[in-house]
C-alpha cells in the first residue's frame, strides 16, 4: 500500500508529522486522564532540563519509526508489499541502498519467514541491525509482523536489542494505519530500560501520528515518559531515503522507577500511563533519514512556553551528531546543551555545570 509498509529494515528504535490531513489526538500524559497544562518549574533546575531534552530525544530517535512505515522508502518495502499481497512468493534482495531483504515461504500459506539486515554505508559492508521474524498475512489488505532486531555500534558491539510487533491494515488501498510496539534492552536478556508506542493513520499528503515511550531510569530511581502527537509529512531525499516533516505538541511524565508505562489508546494511537505531567512543548522540524533509517540531515525544536524555554537540536554531518540547546525564549541564553552520536551516545550539559550520561537517546543521570 503507499506509503504504508515501509522497509521494516529500517527499525531506528531508540529509536520507533506539518502538512495537511490533521493530527491524531491521543491521550499523550497520565492514561486516559485528560492532559492538563503543568505547574510552570523553573527552568534553571537540573530535572526540568533534563524532561526538556528527552522529549527532544525521544522525538528525534521515533520521528524515524514514522519516516519508516509511513514510507515506501528502502528496499526492503517492495518485498513486503508483495509477500503480504501473495504469501506464495520468495523474494531475496541483495544490497540496495544499504538494506538486505530476505522472505522465504513457510508450511502456512498466511505466514513468511523475514529476514532484514541495515546497514550504515550504502555498499552495505558495516553492519547496523539484523533482524529476523514472521510476516502474517491477516486478510488481503492487513498483516503483522513479528521480529527481534539487534543493533550494532561500528565496531561490532551490540547497544541494543529490541523485540517488536507491527499491525498493518489498508494495504493495497492508498490509505490505512500502523501500529508498532515495542521493548528496548542495551542485549539479549538485560531488563528492558523502555517501552514504545508508535502509530499512524496513512493518507496520501500527511500522516497524522502518536508516538510515546516509557523510560526507566534505574540509575535515578525514575520514570520520565515522553508522548507525542505530530502530523508528518514524507517526500523522497537522495539514494532512496525520506525527508520527515514534522509538526505537533508533545509532554513529558515523570514518576518513581517502572511507574509509568505505554497504553494502546486507539487503532494507531499511544498514550502514557502513570506519573504525572512536568512539561508540555509544541514540536516543528524536518527531518532526512537514509533507507536503513539513519539520521542524515535536518534539526527539530520543541517550544515549552510554560517554562519559557526552547530546545533546539541539528544533525552535524562532519562529526555524524546531533547536537542540541536548551535556551530561555526571552533571553536567547543557553541554560542546558547536549550531544549524541548516531547510536544516541553522548553527554547532558546542565545549567549549574554538571554533567549527565546519555545512552540509547536516554538520558540517564
Amino acid at each position: 500500500m503507499k506509503r504504508l509498509l515501509a522497509s521494516v529494515a529500517v527499525l531506528a528504535l531508540a529509536a520507533c508529522g506539518g502538512g495537511g490531513g490533521g493530527s491524531a489526538t491521543p491521550a499523550v500524559g497520565g492514561g486516559s486522564t485528560p492532559v492538563t497544562t503543568p505547574t510552570t518549574a523553573p527552568i534553571q533546575t537540573s530535572g526540568v532540563q533534563r524532561t526538556l531534552v528527552q522529549q527532544s530525544l525521544t522525538s528525534t530517535d521515533q520521528s524515524s519509526q514514522i519516516a519508516s512505515f509511513g514510507s515506501s522508502s528502502g528496499s526492503s518495502s517492495l518485498a513486503l508489499r508483495r509477500a503480504v499481497a501473495d504469501m506464495r512468493a520468495t523474494t531475496s534482495i541483495s544490497c540496495i541502498n544499504g538494506t538486505e531483504t530476505s522472505i522465504t515461504t513457510t508450511g502456512n500459506p498466511n505466514v513468511d519467514d523475514v529476514t532484514i539486515a541495515g546497514f550504515y554505508n550504502a555498499s552495505c559492508t558495516e553492519l547496523w541491525y539484523s533482524s529476523s521474524g514472521t510476516l502474517t498475512a491477516t486478510s488481503s489488505t492487513a498483516g503483522t509482523v513479528a521480529l527481534v532486531t539487534t543493533y550494532y555500534t561500528l565496531t561490532g558491539s551490540v547497544y541494543r536489542y529490541v523485540p517488536l510487533t507491527l499491525s498493518l491494515t489498508g494495504i493495497g488501498t492508498g490509505s490505512g494505519t500502523f501500529a508498532l510496539q515495542a521493548s528496548l534492552a542495551n542485549s539479549s536478556g538485560a531488563s528492558p530500560f523502555a517501552n514504545v508506542g508508535v502509530g499512524c493513520s496513512i493518507a496520501p499528503t500527511a500522516d497524522a501520528c502518536s508516538l510515546a515511550e516509557a523510560d526507566h531510569l534505574a540509575g535515578l530511581g525514575a520514570d520520565v515518559a515522553v508522548g507525542v502527537n505530530v502530523a508528518a509529512t514524507l517526500s523522497s531525499a537522495n539514494g532512496g531515503g525520506v525527508i520527515i516533516g514534522l509538526s505537533g505538541n508533545g509532554v513529558a511524565d515523570v514518576g518513581s522507577l517502572n511507574a509509568t508505562s505505554v497504553v494502546s489508546t486507539g487503532t494507531y494511537t499511544f498514550g502514557i500511563s502513570g506519573g504525572s505531567t512536568v512539561d508540555a512543548a509544541g514540536l516543528a522540524g524536518s527531518l532526512t533519514l537514509t533507507p536503513a533509517g539513519l539520521i542524515v540531515g535536518g534539526s527539530l525544536a520543541l517550544s515549552d512556553a510554560a517554562d519559557g524555554a526552547t530546545v533546539s537540536a541539528v544533525y552535524n554531518a562532519g562529526s555524524q551528531t546531533i547536537s542540541g540547546a536548551v535556551t530561555l525564549n526571552a533571553t536567547g541564553a543557553t541554560v542546558a546543551s547536549y550531544s549524541v552520536n548516531l547510536q544516541g551516545t553522548g553527554t547532558l550539559t546542565y545549567g549549574n555545570g554538571t554533567m549527565g550520561t546519555i545512552s540509547n537517546w536516554v538520558v540517564q543521570s
